[in-house]
């Protein structure tokens, strides 16, 4: 059972108007890459990451 949560960081994704200039970055990749980059930002080694929340509008 999880005992204590930490919220480290946080990123966003760019935005663009549907069909537009992220049409071609499957949504996976995109929230792979705002993954990586809360991580990177926090300063926690991503081996020392059990869980994340990802939150999609």
């Amino acid at each position: 059972m999880l005992k204590e949560v930490y919220i480290i960081d946080g990123a966003r994704s760019a935005f663009a108007k549907f069909g537009d200039a992220l049409k071609d970055i499957p949504p996976v990749d995109l929230g792979a890459i705002v993954v990586k980059e809360a991580v990177n930002k926090s300063g926690v080694a991503p081996e020392n990451v059990d869980t994340l929340e990802l939150s999609l509008p």
